[in-house]
């Protein structure tokens, strides 16, 4: 479970990372296109941001309610 949270924090901050240089990139140059730039920057950013805060929720819900103390995942009868 721990490895799938690290692989979702890693491609969330690549995207933010790419979104920020888009930004960037369209806030130094000028002409055609900039502005599309400097606004699929800022919804990429944006969207990873959530989507790291929404791992990060889980994450911590899940720690709380025990998943991480086995290396198996821990059936519970919800029934």
């Amino acid at each position: 479970m721990m490895f799938l949270f690290h692989t979702a924090m890693t491609l969330g901050l690549i995207a933010f990372s790419l979104g920020v240089s888009l930004i960037i990139w369209g806030l130094r140059n000028q002409g055609a296109g900039v502005q599309l730039a400097r606004v699929l920057g800022s919804l990429v950013a944006i969207i990873a941001v959530i989507s790291m805060l929404c791992s990060s929720y889980y994450v911590i819900k899940y720690w709380h309610e025990g998943y991480f103390e086995s290396p198996a995942a821990i059936v519970k009868d919800r029934g």
